[in-house]
């Protein structure tokens, strides 16, 4: 492999989105019967648990539906575990091997 293709290689950095974490958090939930967790809650989180100068960095868009396009945060996965232990470390474990997973990937 090239230089140029290991430097590529190593830029790249796996995300999860905050739907993606969000769907990820209420599968735990349903099998406890817990309230489900809302998209729009978990993103009013994000700033109070990153902090409101780095949340930020992490903001984007996606498209759905009928030409909408709503807010959401792809996570590297340091961020995506601190987001998942500020709900439980049951989801933090998993939510690490889950980006562990896709790092491998």
């Amino acid at each position: 492999m090239s230089n140029l293709m290991q430097n590529l290689d190593s830029s790249i950095q796996v995300t999860m989105s905050s739907i993606e974490i969000v769907d990820f958090i209420n599968t735990f939930r349903k099998a406890d019967s817990e309230t489900l967790l809302r998209h729009d809650n978990f993103m009013a989180k994000v700033p109070k648990v990153l902090g409101e100068n780095y949340a930020p960095k992490f903001l984007g868009t996606q498209n759905y539906g009928n030409n909408n396009t709503r807010y959401i945060y792809n996570l590297p996965k340091r961020e995506a575990c601190l987001m998942a232990m500020s709900y439980s470390y049951e989801i933090q474990a998993a939510v690490f091997d889950r980006m562990t997973a896709l790092e491998d990937a």
